[in-house]
């Protein structure tokens, strides 16, 4: 504190001669500014030496080179918020064009909040939305200072703007609402709802004025926008070599499409990237289009800076772009949404999860490397989208080599500020040409990868720096190719493939692996993969496409596309290459992932595992995820993380990881613990223990596919129906009314049905005896054959008359063609009154089960049935059942006992798909997984602790029942308190059974989270 009062004190004691317009602004950051922020923890001039992917704070050069803010403050290499400093003389209060210029750099790089001070005043401004000129000085401010008051508000100011507020995710708090606000008005969604406007001018001028496809028009726009922006990129960052901007230009509206063809035609000369090349869609423009998209890129009219368009953000902007296309509808011009496989894969992975990617998987294959050994490194990615993995890749070799010749030979870099440096433009390109590889299914997506690396490549580079090169820029167009990764023309039927048409053969866009060099194997290959379902695929890809896909080991079952990608990098890579994907985590216990697994423990290695389980990472996404990393070696185990909170594990990733033994794995959904002490846990429930799935069955419910849609026109379910909606009932008849009419159910065709609907009914647990509240329609006999529509007009004709009268309702899609209608697979027009599944009907036919409730968090429910109660199913939100099969030892009760145990819940968290909530699942794929301790009933002893615990159920049970009867409170309180003194009985019976009693504060502890 003494210090800032002492700093405070000379400004005062000198502000006649600060206050002077000859005491610059690099007098004020040196005597000031930089001593405010170090006292508010930050290494302002990296004394430290850190990395330079890891340095607190980035310096604007004091000469000005770059029109970039002052200040940029970081968290991991990730810019967090930019102060912007004035001289003393220049007031920042009022001051229009110095707020807004401010303003635009928060804004431009998706800060919350931006920092202007000249030291006498600091104000702290919102920038969530769009700067305008006109904006009032007050308009967005958040909080503002007197340099008088610094000393006073000292614990505040900290608060808000020092390193450890941003290192403990304080500022990210403190400033919340801000970013809630930024989610409306982010600079990428405003951007890009300019460039749209943009698209579809050009569309319609292009399309009707000179008559181009739809095709030309996509490629062509793209190209001229890609042209403009990386123009004022360049002018931003003084890359500019012809002495005059576009907005020069455009002060002359009659002749601005004559001079920006001088000026393509020059940068094409100049860079040679084939960014400017071959004709370009400007000469077929008119000036009045050319002229209000140049002038919404400058100042007054435009809020962008830029420079300060970090990489990541112009990846967001690009991947929503790619999202939509040019499309001919009616005769109109209008942007569409791109088919929805594609469309699934244009989620831009979040900045700090790609940074965390790229340094965990290079950092072993760059690590001691010189400079040429650095060159023949091979790194890809193939779905690289927009290029950010690339572009990450591209910067991480950049400062290691930075790092590496700051301590071996400063002479190598060129020196941009304080204790910041950059490598020589040379070093860069033939890094850029050399290592860096790249696939996409999008052409338009390749386009962008290109630009953003060649904008990447420019960066901390200004007209002297590159003056002396005649062609500036590489061409790219043997390292970022166009292609579907997965398909290789080669591999592909020669005569199926003749038989499509060319727009069929564009889509199917066939790879053909010919990169520069010849290179097909690679060092690395990280890749964010689309994901697409196999339902998905089957409706927007090619016959000849999907029959490929099929070819795949990984492709089984209900397979995700992504699997696809992870074996196709996998044998892509070189002997002691590695792959690192961000994927969701349900494949590790899945039906499906069933190939993938054995896969990534057979013939590959997984290396590392991170699952953030139902932690969100992408934006206006619901997509669990997990980071995967994997190689040809051959290792015993793997380092595996479970991440609970994300704020933490920024902080401290890398550093939690325990050893996991491969051979715990195997095709089957796997369990991986976070700790030893679990792992001894599991190791102890599987000692000596059976699996469920060797002495039951778990089995699905049914579903009837009669209540899609059901708030859509359809005011009711068709085949079921509550007590509560019985109108009359006598021996043979239940009455009903559906809509305006009554019907009559024969009673003999009904079967009780298990489907809580109401709050009361939800709340059934475990040890209650299920309430036979609903009835179902089951036309099935006993073999679980449909009755024929004889034996219905026959025997159940007013059953029968009912379900005709809604046959709009229950006709199948596969009949009427329409795919909003249930979907019955086996129907025809015969059996159309068929539920939509029929697996395992016979499982509810004189069969005692335990009901589980598939999804839940406090309240599971293993609910024993002894009469006959067909379930419902449903995914996650319905439920599924056991039963006993004939190698089984035990009654229904000892395994319903076992399932209750908290242990068992500790495990289905870790075994079942984990949802935002802290929810799990229980489905029948994890079920048979389960222990079961294996208990020899012909010894004394252990039939003795067999006997204990059916014992302690029926009491339970008794319990449970005199609790919902009608008795005084003093006798339910009595039934309550013996049910828990039984269900702690019950629970330590099992403990010592398993013998996990000194496990206890493990599962309890999970229980409680």
């Amino acid at each position: 504190m003494n210090k800032i009062k002492e700093l405070v004190k000379q400004f005062q004691d000198n502000m006649i001669y600060v206050k002077k317009p000859e005491y610059n602004e690099t007098s004020l950051r040196q005597h000031y500014l930089d001593k405010l922020f170090e006292n508010l923890g930050w290494d302002i001039a990296n004394n430290n030496k850190v990395n330079p992917e890891i340095q607190e704070v980035i310096l604007e050069p004091y000469d000005k080179k770059y029109k970039r803010p002052d200040y940029a403050f970081t968290f991991n290499g990730i810019k967090k918020f930019f102060l912007e400093a004035k001289k003393p003389s220049v007031s920042i209060i009022n001051n229009k064009k110095v707020i807004f210029q401010a303003k635009s750099y928060g804004w431009s790089a998706n800060h919350p909040i931006v920092v202007i001070s000249n030291f006498e005043t600091l104000i702290i401004y919102d920038t969530t939305s769009p700067p305008k000129i006109d904006d009032h000085y007050k308009n967005g401010v958040l909080y503002e200072y007197n340099y008088l008051e610094y000393e006073e508000k000292w614990d505040e100011i900290h608060s808000l703007l020092s390193r450890g507020s941003i290192f403990s995710g304080e500022f990210d708090t403190k400033f919340s609402n801000n970013k809630d606000n930024l989610k409306l008005y982010s600079i990428d969604k405003y951007f890009l709802t300019e460039i749209n406007n943009w698209r579809l001018k050009l569309g319609k001028y292009l399309y009707e004025e000179k008559k181009y496809n739809t095709l030309k028009i996509n490629e062509s726009i793209q190209k001229f926008i890609n042209q403009i922006i990386f123009l004022r990129f360049c002018e931003d960052r003084n890359l500019n070599t012809y002495h005059s901007t576009m907005q020069n230009f455009s002060e002359n509206k009659e002749k601005l499409k004559e001079q920006l063809k001088l000026l393509f035609i020059a940068a094409d000369f100049k860079y040679n990237s084939g960014l400017f090349d071959g004709k370009n869609i400007i000469f077929d423009l008119s000036n009045e289009i050319i002229f209000d998209i140049v002038n919404k890129l400058y100042y007054p009219n435009s809020p962008y800076m830029f420079d300060a368009i970090d990489s990541n953000i112009l990846g967001d902007i690009y991947e929503l772009f790619l999202s939509e296309k040019i499309e001919l509808v009616d005769n109109k011009i209008i942007l569409a949404k791109k088919d929805e496989d594609i469309n699934k894969s244009i989620v831009t992975t979040p900045q700090e999860i790609v940074k965390y990617m790229v340094e965990t998987s290079l950092e072993e294959k760059i690590d001691n490397k010189n400079f040429n050994e650095i060159l023949n490194l091979n790194i890809a990615d193939i779905a690289c989208g927009s290029g950010i993995f690339l572009v990450a890749v591209y910067e991480k070799i950049q400062n290691y080599l930075i790092k590496k010749y700051m301590k071996e030979d400063p002479t190598k870099l060129v020196s941009i500020n304080l204790n910041q440096y950059k490598l020589n433009f040379f070093a860069k390109r033939s890094i850029l040409e050399n290592c860096i590889f790249g696939i996409d299914i999008d052409f338009n997506a390749v386009e962008v990868a290109k630009f953003s690396l060649l904008l990447k490549l420019l960066e901390n580079e200004n007209s002297s720096t590159i003056g002396i090169f005649k062609s500036i820029l590489p061409s790219l167009n043997k390292n970022i190719k166009n292609g579907n990764s997965l398909i290789n023309l080669e591999n592909l039927s020669e005569k199926e493939y003749n038989k499509l048409s060319l727009p069929e053969k564009i889509k199917l866009v066939p790879f053909q692996w010919d990169f520069k060099g010849n290179i097909d194997r690679f060092d690395l290959i990280l890749c964010n993969p689309p994901y697409v379902k196999t339902e998905d695929m089957k409706k927007h890809t090619l016959d000849i496409e999907m029959k490929m896909y099929k070819k795949y080991f990984s492709a089984y079952k209900q397979f995700d596309k992504y699997f696809l990608f992870i074996e196709k990098a996998l044998k892509n890579i070189k002997e002691d290459g590695k792959i690192c994907f961000i994927i969701p985590n349900k494949f590790i216990k899945n039906e499906a992932g069933r190939k993938l697994r054995e896969l990534l423990i057979g013939d590959y290695s997984l290396e590392k595992y991170i699952d953030f389980n139902s932690i969100q990472l992408f934006k206006d996404q619901t997509t669990y995820s997990s980071i995967l990393i994997a190689s040809k070696n051959k290792n015993s185990e793997f380092d595996y993380e479970a991440v609970a909170n994300l704020q933490d594990w920024l902080k401290t990733k890398g550093t939690k990881f325990v050893k996991v033994k491969k051979s715990i794995l195997s095709k089957d959904p796997w369990i991986i613990c976070s700790d030893k002490k679990e792992i001894d846990l599991l190791n102890k429930l599987y000692e000596d223990s059976f699996l469920l799935d060797d002495i039951a069955d778990a089995i699905n419910g049914i579903q009837t596919s009669a209540e899609k849609n059901l708030s859509k026109g359809r005011p009711y379910p068709l085949y079921w129906f509550s007590k509560s909606e019985i109108l009359k009932e006598d021996n043979e008849y239940i009455e009903i009314k559906r809509g305006n009419k009554t019907y009559k159910i024969e009673k003999t065709i009904l079967k009780p049905y298990f489907k809580p609907t109401t709050k009361i009914e939800k709340k059934i647990s475990s040890f209650d005896v299920p309430t036979l509240n609903k009835w179902i329609i089951f036309p099935y006999d006993k073999n679980g054959v449909l009755y024929s529509l004889n034996l219905m007009e026959g025997n159940y004709p007013e059953t029968l008359k009912y379900l005709k009268d809604h046959y709009d309702m229950l006709i199948p899609k596969q009949i009427s063609g329409d795919s909003n209608d249930r979907d019955v697979p086996i129907s025809d027009k015969h059996t159309w009154y068929h539920y939509g599944r029929i697996q395992g009907l016979t499982s509810f036919i004189e069969t005692p089960k335990l009901i589980v409730k598939v999804m839940a968090k406090d309240n599971p429910l293993y609910l024993l049935d002894v009469e006959d109660m067909i379930i419902s199913s449903g995914g996650t939100a319905g439920y599924c059942a056991i039963e006993s099969n004939s190698n089984s030892p035990y009654d229904l009760e000892f395994i319903q006992a076992i399932l209750t145990h908290p242990a068992i819940d500790w495990l289905f968290s870790k075994m079942g798909s984990n949802f935002e909530g802290g929810f799990y699942t229980r489905g029948t794929n994890v079920l048979k997984r389960v222990p079961i301790k294996k208990l020899n009933l012909e010894i004394e002893e252990e039939k003795m602790k067999y006997d204990k615990i059916i014992s302690l159920i029926k009491q339970i049970k008794k319990c449970t029942n005199f609790i919902k009867q009608d008795l005084s409170q003093q006798e339910i309180d009595i039934h309550k308190t013996e049910k828990v003194v039984y269900l702690k009985r019950l629970e330590n019976e099992i403990s010592n059974m398993y013998m996990i009693s000194d496990f206890k504060n493990i599962y309890r502890r999970e229980q409680t989270k």
